[in-house]
C-alpha cells in the first residue's frame, strides 16, 4: 500500500505541474495579447497626440495670424480715430474762425450802413427841410411830393438804423448783454406784437465771445418764435450759477407734438435748419451745452456756458510798459474792470518791456514811446521780432509822423493818453479782432510799412548801435552800458566810437541833438 501510494503521488504531482504549465502558457498568451493590445493603444495614442499637436500648431498659427490682423485693425482704427480727432479739431477751429468772420462782417456792414448811408440820409432829410422852408414858392403838388419824400427819407433812415443795429447792436459793446437783450426785445415786440417777459439777473460784463453768442441765441430764438410758434407770449431768463451763465427762451405756442420726428423716423433735432445748428455751434465753441425741448405746449431753448473753461474763454493777458507809475496804475484800473482781462505784468523801461513780453507772452502790449534804456520804437521792433503780440502805443505825442514810424516798426494801434479813459477798452477790443486803432485826431502818414521817413532813425545804424546810442545819450558810461547789455566795457567803447564815426559826429552834444531829432530820446 505504501509503495502504491508512492507511485500515485509522483503521478499526481506531474499532473499538477502540467496543469500549472498550461495555466502559465495561457497567462503568457494573455499577457502577450495584452502587451500587443497595449502597444496598439500606445501607437493609437501617439498618433492621436501627433494629430492633436498638429491641430494645436495649426490653431496657434491661425491665432497668431488673427492677433496680427487684430493688431493691424486696431492700429488702423487708432489711426482713423486720430485722423477723425484731427479733422474734428480742424473743423472746430474752422467753425470758430467762420463765426468770428461772420461777426466781423456784421460789424463792418452795420458800420457801413450807420455811417455813410445813415449820415447821407440824415443830410438828405435836412436838405428836404431846407426846401420845405421855401414852400411858399412851391405848388401844392410839389409840396405833397416834398412831404412824401421827407417821409420816405425818415422811413429809410429808421430802417437803415434798425437793420444796422440788428446786424450788430452797439449796446452789446457799450453796456453788455442784459442791456442789449432789453433793447432787442423792445424792438421785437413792436415789430411782431409778441409780448416777451424778461427775467434778467444783473450778471455784469461777460467775456465778449460769450456775450455775442448768447445775444445771437436770443435773436435767433425770438425770430423762430415769430415765424413758427403762432403765439403772442414768450419769456427769457438769464442768470448765473456756480461757474456758468444760463439762458432760457420759452414760448407758449402750439408746439410740434407728433411732428417731433421727421421723415423715415429721423429725429427732428438732427434735421433742423442752419439757424438752430448755428446757435448750437456757437455754444459748442464755448464748451457749453445747447438743448431744445419740443412739446405740445411750446418750445424751450436752454443754454449753459461755463465761465472758467474753453478756448474761447482764455483770458486776455496784457502787459503795460510806461516809465510813469501813475500812468501804469491808471491803465491797470481801466483794464481790470473788464471781465476776462488781466494785467500779467508791468515794465518801467523799454528793455524791461521786451524781456517781460518774451517771458510772459501777453496777448496785448501797451507801450509808451519815450522810455529809458530802450525807446518805444526800438522796443516795438524787438517785440515784433520775438513774438506775435498786438502792440498798442499809448503816448502824449500827437504826431502823424510818429504814428507812421511806430506802425512801420510793427505797432497795431496808436492812442493818446488823454483819450485812454474813454477809448482804451475800444482800442484793445479792436486789436483783439485783428483791427488797427488810432486816436481820432491822429492818422498815419502814407506810405504804411514802407521805408522809414526821412526824419526817422539813420539806416546806417544797426539795432544794437541804436540801443547803445540811446544809453549814451541818457548819460550811461561805457561800464554801465556793458552791464546793461551784457557786453564788456571795451566792446561798449568800440560801439561808441563806431557810432560817432558812422554819423560823422564829434561830441556828446551832437549825439544828443541827433537822438532828439530822430526821436531816440525825448527832449
Amino acid at each position: 500500500m505504501t509503495a502504491l501510494r508512492a507511485r500515485e503521488e509522483p503521478a499526481q504531482t506531474r499532473a499538477e505541474v502540467e496543469q500549472l504549465l498550461t495555466q502559465m502558457r495561457e497567462a503568457n498568451e494573455c499577457l502577450l495579447v495584452a502587451a500587443l493590445h497595449a502597444q496598439h493603444l500606445s501607437d493609437e495614442a501617439a498618433a492621436d497626440t501627433t494629430r492633436a499637436r498638429a491641430e494645436l500648431d495649426d490653431l496657434m498659427i491661425r491665432l497668431q495670424d488673427a492677433n496680427e490682423r487684430l493688431a493691424t485693425a486696431a492700429a488702423h482704427a487708432e489711426m482713423m480715430a486720430e485722423e477723425a480727432g484731427a479733422r474734428q479739431e480742424e473743423y472746430q477751429q474752422l467753425s470758430g474762425r467762420l463765426l468770428i468772420l461772420q461777426e466781423e462782417e456784421r460789424r463792418r456792414l452795420a458800420l457801413d450802413l450807420h455811417d455813410p448811408i445813415g449820415q447821407r440820409l440824415a443830410v438828405l432829410t435836412m436838405n428836404l427841410d431846407v426846401i420845405e422852408g421855401t414852400g411858399e414858392a412851391l405848388g401844392a403838388r410839389a409840396r405833397r411830393a416834398l412831404a412824401e419824400s421827407r417821409s420816405l427819407a425818415e422811413q429809410c433812415s429808421r430802417e437803415v438804423r434798425t437793420f444796422a443795429y440788428l446786424l450788430y447792436p452797439p449796446l452789446l459793446d457799450e453796456l453788455g448783454l442784459p442791456a442789449a437783450v432789453r433793447w432787442f426785445v423792445e424792438g421785437f415786440t413792436k415789430r411782431s406784437g409778441i409780448q416777451v417777459t424778461m427775467h434778467l439777473d444783473e450778471i455784469g460784463r461777460l467775456p465778449e465771445p460769450i456775450e455775442t453768442a448768447l445775444f445771437r441765441v436770443v435773436q435767433e430764438s425770438l425770430t423762430n418764435i415769430h415765424r413758427h410758434a403762432s403765439t403772442t407770449t414768450a419769456s427769457i431768463r438769464l442768470a448765473t450759477t456756480a461757474g456758468a451763465v444760463v439762458l432760457e427762451i420759452r414760448d407758449q405756442g402750439h408746439g410740434l407734438g407728433d411732428q417731433l420726428r421727421g421723415q423715415n423716423g429721423t429725429p427732428l433735432s438732427a434735421t433742423l435748419g442752419v439757424g438752430i445748428q448755428g446757435m448750437r455751434e456757437r455754444i459748442r465753441q464755448l464748451s457749453g451745452t445747447f438743448d431744445v425741448e419740443f412739446t405740445d405746449s411750446g418750445t424751450t431753448v436752454r443754454v449753459s456756458v461755463p465761465l472758467n473753461k474753453g478756448t474761447s474763454m482764455k483770458p486776455v493777458r496784457i502787459l503795460i510798459a510806461d516809465d510813469h507809475e501813475v500812468v501804469r496804475q491808471g491803465v491797470r484800473t481801466v483794464l481790470e474792470a473788464q471781465a476776462g482781462w488781466i494785467v500779467c505784468g508791468e515794465a518801467s523801461t523799454g528793455r524791461e518791456a521786451v524781456a517781460k513780453a518774451v517771458d510772459l507772452r501777453p496777448d496785448i502790449v501797451i507801450l509808451d514811446v519815450g522810455m529809458p534804456e530802450l525807446n518805444g520804437l526800438e522796443a516795438t521792433r524787438q517785440i515784433r521780432r520775438a513774438m506775435p503780440a498786438k502792440i498798442l502805443i499809448l503816448t502824449v505825442h500827437e504826431s502823424d509822423q510818429v504814428v507812421t514810424e511806430m506802425l512801420d516798426a510793427g505797432a497795431d494801434g496808436y492812442m493818446l493818453k488823454t483819450d485812454a479813459g474813454r477809448k482804451l477798452v475800444d482800442a484793445i477790443r479792436a486789436l483783439l479782432r485783428d483791427h488797427e486803432f488810432f486816436t481820432e485826431r491822429i492818422r498815419p502818414a502814407e506810405p504804411r510799412h514802407g521805408k522809414a521817413a526821412a526824419s526817422g532813425h539813420s539806416p546806417r545804424l544797426t539795432p544794437r548801435q541804436r540801443e547803445i546810442l540811446q544809453l549814451i545819450t541818457e548819460g550811461k558810461s561805457n561800464k554801465e552800458i556793458g552791464a546793461t547789455l551784457g557786453i564788456t566795457t571795451k566792446t561798449a567803447e568800440t560801439h561808441r566810437t563806431q557810432i560817432m564815426a558812422k554819423l560823422n559826429l564829434h561830441s556828446m552834444s551832437e549825439l544828443v541833438r541827433y537822438a532828439i531829432r530822430n526821436r531816440i530820446i525825448e527832449p
